[in-house]
């Protein structure tokens, strides 16, 4: 075995290399007088394989953190297991092994009738002993949770794990996610026997103490962990209220009304501000959807934004502004749980009239009414709103899209064709090319083809430029695309090139051209000198091409006799100067 070994490690992953083979991870496959071939389990069962003799740098690992160039906590896992047994100690294997190593599940029952009643119940119990995470699996699986060990086990975590991985009071990005996946993996062995007994109270407790002890890590790449730990939380959440009651929900919301009164955190730029989203956008989503507690959020709404005046700093930035029109969006929806009027929700509405939420929130409000016709009309006058919270799939239908549904619902074929070649006359500022392209095969089937080519052809006559181009690269009518680009001053040649260049290889010709002709004529150093070389070089794929570069290199070259970089950059690329 090759000594001095423990030289190339860090001793903080001497230390967890050392753990983890304490903690019995490392499992021993094969070991000869050349190479020892191992796994130890971690976040998943990594493969590890080290020189018997020679150089350590001949190691591997298919872990994250050797990936980056670095010697990891497995490889010297390996290397104290391998020391163990050349000292006749006994190296302990890990209970995880490959698919290839795990039996045939008629080989484990035969193995389980083989064992007696007594037996296997002194195994398990000596296992849950050994490892936690198996004895909270087997406490979840009967059924059975211990609120006040489980936040206590999350305290431990945090402690243990930010002692592993902090160096002068931050973890490095080099760490940053081992510890997330380490963090997240623990954190959801404890929390998940409250999931599992649908445990309202507890799930909310944990999510409260997971909210407080993240305040506790420093981590580089702060934007990136805080996202992904909160996830979970969110997602605790939103289970709690489904399975609660009126009165757990009750408790729910003081619970994280309370959290965000305190205002926990040193720098509300950065970790603060995660937490804070996290909980207040998902109060505010969630609790005033039910009637039952409107008035509860009515009242707290109320009450959060007389906390939050207007403070602008010289640039006239409000900074509450923000948190006050999301109180006051939180407030409008309780209110319209309630089924107030619409002249109600207009009063209460006050500065949210151009956010889609409280668009969406009045025109449902007129159409409890009968007042079809006003709701029709508002989301047209504000198809352009939009929400400014939107995430992932919890993002509400834009107003655009109320607009088509209603429209479809209420309103006679005729209507709809009207509603569609003004929509794609007048595209809202938000829609994308693939909305575009939907309303136009929409307005293409309502219209039938008897009479298609009429309305196209009055469509074609009175969309924007951008709008049009989209809709005719949708339809492959090249020659028209084509013509409406150039037509519009042919900026947008780059953005069809994949469809346009081969039809027309002359205009991309002159386009590649004209390109390298602004590099070469503007750069400065020989970094900008070797990119105007290469925009050059892509006018010799054209037919001709070669001949017009060689010609443009040469009178460069001529026009710039003290550019000797230059002219060496454009020999590199193979023109004779």
């Amino acid at each position: 075995m090759i000594e001095n070994w423990r030289g190339a490690f860090t001793d903080r992953i001497l230390e967890r290399g050392r753990n983890c083979w304490r903690n019995g991870q490392v499992a021993i496959k094969t070991a000869n007088d050349t190479t020892c071939s191992a796994t130890v389990a971690g976040t998943q069962v990594y493969r590890v394989s080290v020189p018997m003799s020679g150089a350590l740098a001949r190691a591997t690992c298919t872990c994250p953190h050797f990936a980056k160039g670095n010697m990891c906590k497995h490889i010297a896992a390996v290397l104290y297991a391998l020391e163990a047994g050349d000292s006749n100690e006994t190296c302990v294997e890990s209970p995880v092994q490959d698919t290839q190593d795990i039996s045939s599940r008629a080989n484990r029952e035969n193995i389980l009738d083989m064992m007696s009643e007594d037996d296997l119940r002194g195994f398990v119990r000596e296992l849950m002993g050994e490892d936690e995470r198996l004895e909270r699996r087997v406490l979840s699986r009967m059924g059975v949770v211990d609120l006040k060990q489980a936040k206590s086990d999350l305290r431990k975590l945090t402690t243990d794990l930010m002692r592993t991985y902090e160096h002068s009071g931050m973890i490095d990005w080099r760490y940053s996610l081992d510890f997330e996946n380490e963090y997240l993996a623990g954190v959801d062995d404890i929390v998940e026997p409250f999931r599992t007994t649908q445990d309202v109270d507890g799930l909310m407790e944990l999510v409260v103490v997971r909210l407080m002890q993240l305040q506790r890590i420093r981590i580089d790449d702060s934007d990136g962990f805080f996202s992904t730990a909160l996830y979970p939380v969110r997602d605790d959440m939103k289970k709690a209220f489904i399975w609660a009651d009126v009165k757990q929900r009750r408790k729910m919301l003081q619970t994280l009304n309370s959290f965000l009164q305190k205002k926990p955190g040193t720098n509300r730029n950065d970790m603060y501000w995660f937490l804070e989203d996290c909980v207040q956008g998902f109060l505010l989503d969630a609790f005033p959807t039910d009637p039952e507690l409107a008035q509860d959020v009515i009242a707290m709404a109320d009450s959060r934004i007389a906390e939050l005046p207007a403070q602008c700093n010289d640039r006239g930035y409000d900074r509450n502004g923000a948190d006050r029109r999301q109180w006051k969006m939180g407030r409008l929806m309780a209110l319209s749980s309630t089924d107030a009027s619409f002249d109600e929700l207009t009063e209460a509405a006050d500065e949210l009239l151009g956010e889609a939420k409280a668009v969406r929130v009045l025109s449902d409000a007129l159409l409890r009414e009968g007042r079809v016709d006003e709701a029709l009309g508002m989301l047209r006058d504000n198809v352009d709103a939009f929400d400014e919270r939107r995430r992932g799939d919890d993002r509400p239908p834009r107003v655009v899209d109320r607009l088509i549904e209603l429209t479809e619902q209420y309103k006679p074929v005729a209507e709809r064709e009207v509603l569609l070649t003004w929509l794609l006359q007048n595209p809202p500022g938000k829609c994308s090319a693939k909305d575009l392209e939907t309303w136009y095969d929409a307005l293409h089937g309502l219209t039938g083809e008897q009479s298609w080519s009429q309305t196209r052809g009055a469509l074609m006559a009175t969309m924007p430029a951008g709008a049009k181009q989209t809709c005719l690269a949708h339809e492959d009518s090249l020659d028209e695309l084509y013509e409406c680009i150039m037509a519009d001053g042919g900026g947008d040649l780059w953005k069809y090139e994949s469809l346009l260049s081969d039809r027309y290889p002359q205009a991309y010709l002159e386009l590649y051209l004209d390109q390298a002709r602004f590099e070469l004529n503007n750069s400065r150093d020989r970094r900008e000198y070797n990119r105007a070389a290469r925009a050059l070089k892509k006018v010799v794929a054209f037919e001709g091409g070669f001949e017009i570069a060689q010609a443009e290199a040469e009178a460069v070259v001529a026009a710039n006799p003290r550019k000797t970089a230059l002219a060496d950059e454009l020999r590199k690329v193979g023109f004779a100067v």
